[in-house]
């Protein structure tokens, strides 16, 4: 589809039917963003001279939690083998979250 033919009606259905798919609201939002950014960008640079209206679901309830405070993160990197410290320590400074991920040959 051209972006001149997209409206706000056909971005609210999609944004309806991954509703009813069952994604969550920020992940959509997610999405949605990066084509808000992208019409903001051609319309910068004189393509368009107009964008649909992209409405923004409501992210409320959906902060993240169990965060360890600085101090906290330091006690526990302190107690663990040497070789996995700086490993650790970039992980949290790049914000790395737990995620689910293959195992290797051999892990448990």
């Amino acid at each position: 589809m051209r972006a001149v033919e997209l409206t706000s009606e056909l971005v609210d259905a999609y944004i309806e039917q991954h509703l009813e798919a069952g994604a969550a609201p920020a992940t959509i939002n997610r999405g949605t963003q990066l084509l808000s950014q992208e019409f903001k960008l051609a319309i910068g640079r004189k393509r368009l001279s107009m964008a649909p209206h992209i409405r923004h679901l409501s992210e409320k309830g959906n902060a993240r939690q169990g965060f360890f405070s600085d101090a906290e993160f330091r006690a526990i990197v302190g107690n663990l083998p040497y070789y996995r410290q700086d490993f650790t320590l970039f992980g949290y400074l790049v914000g790395w979250r737990k995620a689910k991920s293959p195992r290797l040959p051999g892990q448990t």
